[in-house]
């Protein structure tokens, strides 16, 4: 990805954004960020945030992306970055990394790619989304009386029945469900707090279609299916919240590893796999991805029990290993991010339970 770092392009890597990132949370996205300053705002009002503005054009970021570089005591900010793309460009590097997304009055390609829906550009929004992550979108909406911008003037007129029909489904689609829309005049405009705003707000008649959603489903996989195992039990039908699977102790799990859990299928480990608590596991790829968003899964094994929290990757597409990361690095192996309790952190009876090569270890994964 190409990040603007105090002026200059510099290629970033998803191990070093997550590295930027650390334990900030929420990380929130600006697509379409022009000048880059509100995303600054929200970075200033929230020091405990990561905050990206992402926009196509690098001359229109380059004037925060160096103020952001400045100490402290000068404006300086170390939880913010500005990258250059266009917003159907964006990479899988930032697949699943944003916990809210803003598209403040959006213009060009991607105002059009939005009102006359474009699946590339709206897959593109969704695929940077964490499930449940919150689209904050508004839309300028031209109304009787005003001078029309020229680059409105190709595009349909932002009616309710226009909105229902097509700009609303095809959010939908995209996999966002769409929660409120509500239409404003310039006071609410100039409140975004955008410089595009305030000058779309001195116009009295302007009007702004706001519309707020929710990152629901995740994009389609175009790995391979695996066909159901005969033991795992998917428990409420295909589009359970529960999903239980089997595995096996084995004398080399250690429960070492402090960033990750996994579960493999193959029957042997050595001791260098630290973050395995079960192997020979039966799950289901087909039926793990009926599994979405916030997970809680619970460890069993005789008489004992213990749990963890994560999110579930959409882009998940492992049918050998299930990893669980701390970290928001989404790759095919990764099953869920977000993990709170890696390897290190089961008590140390529980992890030698799992050593015994005779445990039969049950492994539930809850949908919260």
């Amino acid at each position: 990805m190409n990040a603007l770092v105090g002026g200059r392009i510099a290629n970033l890597t998803r191990v070093q954004l997550e590295g930027m990132i650390g334990e900030r949370r929420p990380v929130i996205v600006d697509i379409g960020a022009g000048d880059g300053k509100f995303v600054y705002r929200l970075a200033a009002d929230q020091p405990d945030a990561f905050c990206i503005g992402i926009d196509a054009n690098q001359d229109n970021l380059l004037k925060q992306s160096k103020r952001v570089r400045r100490k402290p005591t000068r404006g300086g900010k170390d939880n913010i970055l500005y990258l250059v793309s266009r917003v159907q460009e964006i990479t899988d590097e930032l697949q699943s990394i944003a916990d809210e997304v803003f598209v403040n009055l959006p213009w060009g390609e991607l105002l059009h790619g939005i009102v006359v829906p474009k699946p590339e550009l709206l897959s593109s929004i969704r695929r940077i989304c964490m499930p449940g992550a919150p689209l904050r979108l508004s839309l300028y909406h031209q109304t009787a009386g005003a001078p029309t911008p020229l680059v409105l003037a190709d595009l349909p007129e932002l009616t309710p029945a226009y909105l229902d029909s097509v700009v609303m489904p095809g959010l939908e689609q995209s996999g966002f469900q769409v929660t409120d829309v509500c239409r404003v005049g310039s006071e609410e405009i100039r409140q975004i707090g955008t410089t595009w705003a305030r000058k779309l707000a001195q116009n009295q008649l302007a009007e702004a279609v706001q519309v707020e959603a929710t990152a629901t489903r995740p994009l389609q996989r175009q790995t391979g299916d695996t066909p159901p195992s005969p033991s795992g039990k998917n428990l409420a039908g295909t589009h359970s919240a529960s999903y239980t699977f089997k595995c096996s102790g084995h004398p080399n799990i250690r429960g070492t590893h402090h960033k990750t859990v996994e579960f493999t299928r193959d029957n042997e480990i050595t001791g260098r796999a630290t973050c395995v608590l079960g192997v020979a596991a039966d799950f289901s790829l087909a039926d793990l991805q009926n599994i979405v968003g916030n997970v809680t899964v619970e460890i069993a094994v005789g008489d004992s029990s213990e749990t963890f929290h994560a999110t579930v990757n959409p882009a998940y597409g492992d049918s050998e290993r299930m990893i669980f990361r701390k970290s928001r690095l989404p790759t095919e192996q990764t099953f869920a991010v977000d993990l709170d309790k890696p390897a290190s952190q089961f008590t140390r009876s529980f992890i030698r339970s799992l050593s015994d090569p005779d445990a039969s270890i049950m492994v539930t994964v809850k949908q919260k």
